[in-house]
């Protein structure tokens, strides 16, 4: 699916915007507002791109990979950066306050469920695989599987996405090309265009290159294995540890090649407002909202909603209190939030909403 981008209390709501996200308290709370600080990964495999979506990134040459926007994962746990609160990890304030904040539909996992990033690959990202959760509880790792998804923000001539194998390759071919350094020639090639939306299932076998963002949502886990690192080695001359053995035996050797997500359905909505179905799996949906007048969400009342801003500039409003939002911003609105309204500021706003599937949320019944 291709959609244009333009370039250029808990009543309580969390803003993620790179550094600094606010928590709105509800009445019941006298607590002031909060800021929750989000993490900037240096990476040399990044770049400066996330500047584009309002990142502050450090002066110099420092290259940055991965813009952690909501995160409760122990490797980057989000925490609150200023007023009463200051210091407190969002973990915190999911465990105490976790049914006003995902609701009392919600089934999954005693960690937050979610994790959602935003991505710059300018050289190519590793090749490598992540493992379902049976695989993970084999292995005995710590983390629960991991299936991703990914939204291309901005692209370049030369950004290319691997996603799967070529339909030819087997084990035997994949490990004959890993060992003679030629893996490249088993990857399934795609050219990302602004929109286009992939699912990565467990045991896919993918990467990622060229100059380009990527909104990346997963459940909370970094369950990864490294099957080739295209020879490179840092200053010290010391190559990043491969995991080959337990990624070979991960892979789903029946996935093929996969494509991007071309059966997204849109649906008008109030106000020239219209959605469209990007994606559901079993841990969350993505839906994506693009908007020319205020639009109250009403569809999402009662549910936990990650918010990322993909084009355009809005105003969040909710329980009398408003939150202008521009172009590489998220905001987790809780499921106790009430009066939860959007307004364009300009033309050509859209919006990415995440919600929990069926294996972290009931589904409501509507017979």
């Amino acid at each position: 699916m291709r959609y244009p981008l333009s370039s250029g209390s808990v009543s309580e709501t969390v803003r993620f915007c790179g550094f600094v996200a606010s928590i709105w308290r509800g009445k019941r709370s006298s607590h002031g507002a909060a800021g929750l600080r989000a993490v900037l990964a240096p990476s040399g495999l990044g770049g400066n791109r996330l500047a584009h979506f309002g990142k502050l990134l450090p002066a110099g040459k420092c290259a940055i990979g991965e813009s952690w926007e909501l995160s409760c994962h122990p490797l980057h746990i989000s925490c609150v950066s200023q007023g009463p609160l200051k210091g407190s990890p969002l973990s915190d304030l999911w465990d105490q306050r976790r049914r006003e904040i995902a609701g009392p539909r919600y089934i999954g996992p005693d960690r937050f469920p979610l994790l959602v990033k935003l991505l710059n690959c300018e050289d190519p990202l590793s090749v490598q695989v992540h493992p379902g959760d049976h695989e993970s509880k084999r292995l005995g790792m710590s983390d629960p599987g991991k299936c991703e998804a990914w939204v291309v923000l901005e692209t370049s001539c030369e950004a290319r996405l691997d996603a799967g194998l070529k339909a030819d390759v087997d084990r035997v071919e994949f490990e004959r090309r890993l060992n003679g350094g030629t893996v490249d020639l088993c990857l399934n090639h795609l050219v990302p265009d602004l929109g286009d939306c992939l699912y990565l299932p467990s045991g896919t076998v993918h990467s990622a290159r060229g100059g380009v963002v990527l909104l990346e949502v997963q459940p909370s886990s970094d369950s990864t294995f490294r099957l080739y690192d295209w020879d490179r080695r840092d200053a010290k001359g010391h190559a990043r540890p491969l995991h080959r053995e337990r990624g070979l035996d991960v892979i789903d050797w029946s996935l093929g090649p996969l494509g991007f997500v071309d059966s997204a359905t849109t649906l008008p909505l109030a106000g020239g407002a219209s959605i469209t179905q990007l994606l559901a799996t079993p841990k969350f949906n993505l839906n994506r909202y693009d908007l020319r007048k205020a639009y109250a969400p009403k569809d999402l009342a009662g549910r936990m909603v990650a918010w990322v801003v993909v084009s355009g500039e809005a105003i969040l409003r909710s329980a009398g209190r408003s939150l202008s939002l521009k172009r590489g911003e998220t905001v987790l609105v809780p499921a106790s939030a009430k009066g939860v309204e959007w307004e364009p500021i300009e033309e050509g706003v859209s919006l990415i909403a995440v919600t929990l599937g069926p294996e972290f949320e009931t589904p409501v019944d509507h017979r």
